[in-house]
This record gives C-alpha cells, structure tokens and sequence, in this order.
C-alpha cells in the first residue's frame, strides 16, 4: 500500500480524489487518483494520510522557497539606496509571490486551479532568477555573494517541477 498524503477537499470519504506516494510501482511515483478503498485498511490509510501532510507548510517545496525569501531579504539589503523602489522591492515581491502561489494553490478546490498557482509560483521564480542576473551585470552585487540565493533558486524550481509534474499524471 502506498503512503496517500492529500485529499482534494480536506475531508476524506470514498470517491473523493487524492494524490500520493505509489507503493505499488516500486518507484515511490507521486500519483493522482480516486479514493476507492472497499474499507479494509480505511481507517489505518486515513490515519496516516492525515498525519503525513496537515498543510501547504508542509510541503518541501514551500519550506525551500521560503528560506529563498529570506535570503532574498538579506541579499537585497547590499543594494544601494537607489535601488529601494526598483530592484530591491521588485525582486523582494517576485520572491514572495513563489511561496504565496503555492500556498493558495494548495487551497483550491481543483487540481487545475492549484496546477495554475504552481505556474504562476514558477513565473515569479524565474523573474527572481532574471532579477539576480541583472544585479550582477550591473555590479551591485556580487556574483560570489548571490550564489547562495541562486542556489536556493534552483532547488525550488527543481521541487516545484516535480510537484507539478506528479499533479498532471
């Protein structure tokens, strides 16, 4: 049996439609399906479900990019005071916008509106991305001291990738 950790709606009952680890493929694949338990493990399966993911804040890829926030954060404070209403509140803004998308993504009802949020959350991130390229070219940061915040970058957009690709299957 695999290891389900998300129902549609909040509340679990048959027919409701859930994703989840895969146990039976062997590949622990992320997996999008309909709940159709003829009730023998119910209970254990429901238990678990629900001890593995109680919110969006526990997803890795909102924790990532949340710490992708907070350095963000920090970085921008090396920008000269010019910068306060251009670079430094643009980029401060798109990284917000990464962990809020998957946030209320998370809360919708449908999978096509969450899919939609991790999108627009991927948008943001590759304006973060563009953002912190154009600091560098222009010298007011440097390379060495963005790397750590690029970094992060990649790991949510890799996380991010994965999790929308397990919610198209």
């Amino acid at each position: 049996m695999g290891d389900w950790v998300w129902g549609a709606d909040g509340g679990l009952g048959m027919g409701d439609w859930v994703w989840g680890v895969d146990g039976g493929s062997g590949m622990g694949d992320w997996v999008w399906g309909e709940l159709t338990w003829m009730g023998m493990v119910f209970e254990t399966f429901l238990e678990e479900m629900l001890m593995a993911l109680r919110s969006y804040r526990d997803l890795e890829v909102w924790e990532v990019s949340m710490q992708l926030v907070e350095a963000v954060y920090r970085m921008v404070e090396q920008l000269p005071e010019s910068e306060k209403f251009g670079l430094m509140s643009q980029l401060r803004r798109a990284s917000v916008s990464v962990p809020a998308n998957i946030a209320e993504g998370y809360g919708r009802a449908h999978r096509a509106e969450y899919l939609q949020h991790l999108s627009i959350a991927r948008g943001s991130l590759l304006e973060v991305e563009t953002l912190l390229t154009l600091c560098v070219r222009l010298n007011m940061i440097d390379r060495d001291a963005m790397l750590p915040v690029w970094e992060l970058a990649q790991s949510v957009g890799k996380l991010l990738a994965g999790l929308q690709k397990s919610l198209r299957k």
